[in-house]
């Protein structure tokens, strides 16, 4: 992991261990509340939230195919080194197998695209791109994400804490691009993520402020896989709307015979959650 990365990690683990807080507490009975403490805002409904990042594209690699017969080279060096991004998650508690349980769609798009001079021939798909020529290169790699997740530690909400655990299935839809004037290739790969450990903290340090913190994770051998991590502060406008802003790290690859990517950016975000 480049050391941007680290050094803002180390600063944000500061911040007491936080996450995306849930809204499923109107169906636990009571607890008794510390005094100088506001729980949680309880939240009867759905939950929309919205989320704007500006990412630092600290490493954006690619070889197509995994052989002699592609070159690695980075999209970075064709497309910049940030990307503006975002992503949109709706949530809605169930209370099916736990009070609290709730279930939330996530679609995380990132988008890089750019234009280059190669400084030597790239192979890529069964096409050499010529050096010295203007390359246009895009990559794209979208997830839909279904998470399912309940409350645990439900003695510790007394104290402003929600910790939570759970499953995610996501689905990729992820494509390669590059093009010359006499010659386009593409790369598209769809296909099932099938299982990440999903995990969040939630602590009101103070009436209307929150620190969050959420991860969605899966290791994958040869170094694959996908890690999205966030660290949040959230303020209440009011009971049902939220501003939050923070940190947020991604990386995730492939490391096959047909394809290798790796993909590692992070940057500041901002939102909005709004609570039904």
């Amino acid at each position: 992991m480049p050391k941007t990365v680290l050094s803002r990690l180390a600063l944000a683990v500061a911040v007491p261990l936080i996450c995306l807080h849930t809204p499923s507490w109107a169906q636990d009975a009571p607890a008794l509340v510390p005094s100088g403490v506001t729980p949680p805002p309880v939240v009867r409904g759905w939950r929309l939230d919205l989320e704007y990042q500006h990412a630092d594209v600290f490493e954006n690699t690619v070889q197509r195919p995994d052989t002699i017969n592609g070159t690695r080279y980075g999209v970075t060096q064709l497309a910049g080194a940030t990307a503006d991004t975002g992503r949109v998650s709706i949530a809605a508690p169930l209370s099916l197998f736990r009070d609290g349980d709730e279930v939330r769609f996530v679609y995380a798009p990132f988008r890089q695209s750019g234009n280059g001079l190669p400084t030597e021939p790239l192979k890529f798909e069964d096409a050499t791109f010529q050096p010295g020529m203007p390359l246009k290169a895009l990559l794209k790699f979208d997830t839909y994400r279904l998470t399912y997740d309940l409350p645990i530690f439900s003695d510790l909400r007394a104290s402003g804490w929600d910790i939570r655990a759970g499953g995610t299935v996501a689905l990729r839809d992820a494509r390669i691009q590059l093009s010359q004037p006499m010659q386009t290739r593409n790369y598209t790969n769809q296909g099932l993520i099938p299982f990440l450990l999903y995990g969040s903290v939630s602590k009101e340090f103070a009436p209307g402020w929150h620190a969050l913190a959420e991860f969605d994770a899966f290791p994958a051998p040869g170094g694959g896989g996908l890690f999205d991590g966030a660290l949040k502060l959230a303020y209440d406008l009011t009971p049902n709307v939220s501003l939050t802003a923070g940190y947020r790290y991604e990386i995730g690859g492939a490391t096959e015979k047909t394809v290798y990517t790796l993909l590692s950016a992070g940057g500041v975000v901002a939102g909005l959650d709004l609570r039904f």
